[in-house]
């Protein structure tokens, strides 16, 4: 793993070392630090990946492949030369914006089904200076199968 954490988002292909459809052994070679699992909910199929040193969720769809990355700060993550964790969410909803017009916003951040990116930020609506403080990116077709 890069010591500088940086990843740079390849959109509906992964994340920094983590390519889209990789098995989980894959996945864990690749980003070559402790991972610990969990299940995100009781429903989940499959556990998740945590890498807290990079720190990142990976998370899985059957036959146990990646399907989305869920990266938080410190990590400098990159998408089109753009910084996107910790800086305040009203310019990274502004600079999608101006990319894809058809962010769906939900009160907690928005996604991009153009990039194939979620951005989550608890305080969207409520307080937009407060930073960006996750971002999720998945698959192309992960929200006609999602099982994560």
């Amino acid at each position: 793993m890069n010591e500088r954490r940086e990843l740079i988002i390849r959109p509906f292909e992964g994340v920094g070392p983590v390519d889209f459809g990789m098995t989980r052994e894959q996945v864990r070679q690749a980003v070559g630090s402790i991972v610990e699992t969990f299940y995100k909910t009781p429903e989940s199929i499959l556990p998740t990946d945590a890498f807290d040193a990079v720190p990142m969720h990976v998370h899985y769809r059957p036959p146990d492949v990646c399907d989305l990355v869920h990266v938080f700060p410190p990590v400098l993550l990159l998408f089109q030369g753009e910084r996107l964790l910790n800086r305040p969410y009203a310019e990274i909803r502004a600079f999608f914006l101006e990319i894809d017009p058809d962010i769906e916003l939900d009160g907690d951040g928005f996604t991009s089904h153009k990039f194939g990116t979620g951005i989550y930020a608890s305080l969207a609506d409520d307080a937009p200076q407060e930073p960006v403080e996750g971002v999720a990116v998945f698959e192309r077709g992960y929200y006609e199968h999602e099982t994560s």
